[in-house]
């Protein structure tokens, strides 16, 4: 991965895909997990709270 496609990724040019996210937990010593831990809960308009459904993913 370039730091081209780094700052990419950091001025929303470019998206991460799992593959890349993966990599970049690795090289910071963090779990994947991690990087969602601090998001605040998201609900869909037909109730469905996502980031209860994302750290479900994470832990199987």
């Amino acid at each position: 991965m370039s730091e081209k496609y780094i700052g990419q990724v950091e001025r929303g040019e470019k998206n991460l895909t799992i593959d890349n996210l993966y990599k970049i937990s690795r090289s910071l010593n963090l779990a994947l997990e991690e990087f969602f831990r601090s998001l605040d809960s998201i609900v869909r308009e037909d109730g469905f709270l996502i980031s209860h459904w994302c750290f479900s993913i994470w832990s199987i």
